[in-house]
């Protein structure tokens, strides 16, 4: 866009702004992003002659613009082009034909250079023709500088030959409104350049002033924002105006000003309206009988009066002064006590009071006095405090050497009368100190520190208010003390006290105004709220001396550097405007670094974020017309947390490690007074990384599923297995039952058939004995099987042991069992049972047919390979010669069931061995 421009306007929604340039066309931005959202080029007519356009109005799509050279368009900026258009005609040569123009009530008004004036419709088409009635300049004509609409028909028109009223539908020049008769009279004839209204205030620069006219009181009065030369010396030249809430904004030729509040309670005095007196530091203050201040400071004294300063004493380091009698001030620097008669002539004390030839070579800091019967002074040279009494023509001197009445400390900062008249209060370092006027004693009430149990250190300055004396004590804070003088309590930087180093206090009602080290701290006694006021606010600066400070003339002074700020406390009031408040842009840092996502939406409410972000910053701004720099902002995110988070002074949002989702942020700002804006809530989308996406999620979920329900359908086809193979086993444990257990009952049946018919019965019974032994055996075998804890190698070789064990001692035969593995081994059931009745019937063979004196068992075991060894060294055989019996096969048929190798060795002489080869991968 081009820098030069002519004028703007914005659109009715307040969301475009079109800006004219003279030579250069028309840009429209767009104010929620700040970005120039068309040009429209406009150099010429359509007939090619070149236009200098000069100023625009907006109605909706189009644009009513102004040119120099006469013309009046109407102009489309969709179809970007000249859609109606006007020339205007005006006798002699004006500086300006078209002086200005306004759109009312549907109808334009064209004010010319002539004074005529031209009525139109929106397609400018003639409606009627008028005449401000105003007498030409012959070279510059009438000049209507400013138009303002006061109602549907009216408007104030500031011209170079002062105010006019003008109603537009009547096309006339009408008399003012009620609320407005003082004006033209105020300002008739007057170069007027400006007019704004805003509330109660109406603003006119004219005659190089500005002016405030007060609607509702009638009133018209000078304006002087400032004392500063150069802020008049800007208002002469102001061009034009614009009040914000309670902040008015200044425009001239040297640029933009800000008077941050226009009702300021801050009258800043550094130098005179000629810019000549300077006051460098500003030391004491006292008032007069005229109603002007007097201000002692570093290079003499000086005198503020009708808001104008003069200097009327030169001395070095005038550290006090004070009214005294007969309309005389009493000064005081160092080594020099001396009087000011009413032509601030120095006249020397002891001239004039002898008696007090003692304060003439001292340092005075503080005075009070009792009528004309006593006068108190306060020695920083520490002397103590000098009693004279006038009638009597006699000083007294009070301090730690005196007799009754005496002092504690000589190092003393402030006489205080107390408001009973009966009590004077000195304040020293480490000590306050109570003169009874009545009785002429002093007391000292002991005043301990509750937290550090040490006495209040460096008190300087003590007022009353809410029936409670309040001590200013440098590096505490503000102390609250009854009227027994016990402590309340202490107001320090803990309970909000911008800063502890404190010196003058004053009371108005219930507030107490502290000057200090950083401004001028206002403290709410009765809500003990606190806010400090700055040179910002229109203090003389930040720096105030101890010792300066005065309530007169309804006024609050403080001095110190660069001179001293006179306060009305009437209008230092609590700031009720809600602070405005935008989220300003969000920046946004990817993986890449290459994808730097900035977003400058003013009204932005949602922003995505993507997968490969690594950080988002959120600006925000708020404003505060009267004070921006006490802003104060606070943010949330609802999904994280209800509470607000405090960010002071901050005005962005750092944020990191969001997962997948969307967030509401909310944010505000906050004034000085603790006035809350319009909170802003952005919805912040973080897009997931593909492991994050619902799809990936499901994915997931679904293999979960998948492998769950294999591993399910692998355990019921294991289940099913197993269950079969427990079936088998009860077939064949059933089978062995009916065969083994079976037969033997058959046995003891017979054998107990032929013993009842037998002679000789002991025989049978001893074969029946023997059935019944076999039998319990095999049912005993059975149960073992079926018990799950003897799942086990070990188990397998405890029960072989503990039934092949016997045997083999009985038939003298050492039975060996050799374990050749180092962890437990699990089996199944049925390969525990076959290898149980496999070795028993391999050792029984042994111990039958092999004339053996020993049998080893060896059970070897190799991560999933078993090897069973029954080995017996006895007579052996050939496998030429053996008939093989029902052992053997059982051997080998109960191997097949649980897939192991048998491989019988057998040599005639050495022994048989016997070995079982598990495979696993069979099982």
């Amino acid at each position: 866009m081009n820098n030069d421009v002519a004028d703007i306007s914005f659109s009715k929604d307040s969301l475009s702004l079109f800006a004219v340039t003279p030579y250069g066309g028309i840009s429209i931005i767009d104010l929620q992003t700040g970005l120039v959202r068309q040009q429209c080029p406009l150099a010429s007519l359509p007939d090619g002659r070149p236009v200098t356009v000069t100023k625009c109005i907006a109605d909706g799509d189009f644009l009513y613009i102004s040119t120099d050279e006469g013309h009046f368009l109407k102009y489309d900026t969709r179809k970007q082009k000249i859609v109606r258009q006007v020339f205007f005609k005006t006798y002699g040569k004006l500086a300006y034909i078209i002086s200005n123009y306004t759109f009312l009530n549907g109808r334009l008004s064209i004010f010319l250079s002539s004074g005529d004036v031209y009525n139109c419709s929106t397609d400018l088409k003639l409606l009627s023709k008028g005449h401000l009635n105003i007498q030409a300049d012959a070279v510059q004509g009438v000049d209507v500088n400013k138009i303002l609409p006061i109602n549907d028909s009216i408007c104030v028109l500031a011209t170079n030959k002062g105010l006019r009223y003008y109603n537009v539908l009547s096309n006339e020049a009408t008399k003012a409104p009620s609320f407005y008769k003082p004006l033209p009279l105020s300002f008739q004839n007057s170069n007027c350049r400006d007019i704004q209204l805003y509330g109660d205030n109406l603003w006119l620069i004219c005659d190089n002033h500005l002016w405030r006219y007060t609607i509702s009181k009638g009133e018209i009065t000078a304006y002087n924002a400032a004392r500063d030369p150069e802020m008049q010396s800007w208002i002469s030249e102001a061009k034009g105006t614009l009040q914000t809430e309670n902040s008015l904004y200044i425009i001239s030729g040297k640029g933009l000003s800000t008077i941050a509040n226009i009702d300021c309670p801050f009258t800043a005095y550094y130098k005179s309206s000629d810019g000549k007196v300077k006051i460098p530091l500003a030391y004491a203050m006292c008032s007069r009988s005229d109603s002007s201040i007097m201000i002692a400071a570093t290079d003499g004294i000086y005198r503020e009066y009708h808001d104008d300063l003069s200097k009327v004493y030169t001395g070095q380091n005038v550290n006090f002064i004070a009214p005294f009698m007969d309309d005389l001030q009493i000064a005081s620097q160092s080594g020099k006590t001396f009087l000011l008669d009413q032509n601030f002539r120095e006249i020397s004390i002891t001239k004039r009071f002898p008696e007090l030839s003692g304060l003439a070579h001292d340092l005075i800091i503080s005075s009070t006095n009792i009528g004309d019967s006593l006068y108190l002074f306060a020695s920083d040279n520490a002397n103590g405090i000098y009693c004279w009494y006038p009638q009597k023509k006699k000083l007294v001197i009070i301090n730690s050497g005196s007799k009754s009445p005496s002092l504690k400390s000589n190092t003393l900062n402030t006489l205080y009368p107390a408001s009973n008249g009966e009590q004077i209060i000195i304040l020293c370092d480490n000590q306050l100190s109570v003169y009874h006027i009545k009785t002429g004693t002093i007391t000292h009430p002991t005043l301990l520190n509750p937290i550090t149990t040490l006495p209040l250190n460096i008190i300087l300055d003590i007022c009353e208010s809410g029936g409670y004396f309040w001590a200013a004590v440098y590096g505490t804070g503000i102390v609250q003390i009854d009227r027994q003088f016990r402590i309340v309590k202490i107001y320090g930087l803990k309970e909000g006290l911008p800063t502890a180093e404190i010196y003058k206090i004053i009371p108005i009602d219930k507030r107490l105004f502290v000057s200090s080290n950083k401004g001028i701290i206002l403290f709410d006694t009765d809500e003990k709220s606190m806010r400090l006021f700055t040179k910002k606010e229109g203090l003389q600066a930040n720096e105030f001396e101890e010792y300066s400070g005065l309530h007169a003339n309804g006024y609050i002074y403080f001095g110190g550097a660069n001179g001293f700020t006179k306060i009305t406390p009437a209008l230092v009031q609590k700031n009720p405007f809600q602070p405005r408040f935008y989220i300003l842009h969000a920046a946004i840092q990817t993986k890449d670094k290459t994808r730097q996502i900035d977003s400058g939406n003013l009204f932005l409410n949602k922003i995505s974020i993507p997968d490969n972000w690594l950080q988002a910053r959120l600006s925000f701004r708020g404003i505060n017309y009267s004070n921006a720099d006490r802003l104060t902002y606070a943010y949330r995110i609802k999904e994280r947390d209800t509470n607000w988070i405090a960010l002071g002074n901050q005005d962005f949002i750092n944020l990191i490690g969001m997962g997948p989702g969307t967030y509401h942020l909310e944010a505000r700002a906050a004034n000085e007074d603790g006035y809350l804006s319009i909170s802003r809530t952005l919805a912040l989308t973080v897009q997931p990384r593909w492991f994050q996406t619902w799809w990936f999620y499901l994915a997931v979920a679904l293999l979960i599923i998948g492998i769950t329900y294999s591993l399910y359908a692998w355990r019921i086809r294991q289940l099913k297995r197993q269950q079969e193979a427990l079936r088998e086993m009860r077939q064949e444990i059933a089978g062995d039952l009916h065969d083994d257990i079976g037969s033997v009952l058959n046995a003891i049946k017979l054998f107990a058939h032929m013993a009842e018919h037998a002679q000789e019965k002991q025989p049978y019974f001893l074969n029946i004995k023997d059935s019944l032994k076999q039998a319990s055996e095999g049912l005993r075998d059975m149960i073992w099987v079926l018990d799950d804890n003897n799942d086990s190698v070990d188990e397998l070789l405890n029960r072989l042991q503990y039934l092949l064990l016997p045997v083999a001692n009985a038939s003298a035969v050492e039975l060996l069992i050799i374990k050749n593995y180092t962890q437990p081994v699990k089996l199944g059931k049925k390969e525990k049972r076959n290898l149980l009745m496999i070795t028993k019937e391999a050792v029984n063979n042994s111990l039958k047919y092999a004339r053996c004196n020993k049998i080893i068992i060896e059970f070897h075991i190799s991560g999933a390979n078993i090897t069973v060894l029954i080995q017996d060294n006895g007579q052996g055989y050939s496998s030429d010669n053996i008939i093989r019996g029902n052992g053997i096969k059982n051997i080998h048929y109960r191997a097949k069931q649980i897939n192991y190798e048998v491989q019988i060795n057998a040599v005639p002489g050495q022994g048989v061995a016997v070995l079982l080869k598990s495979h696993p991968s069979l099982l």
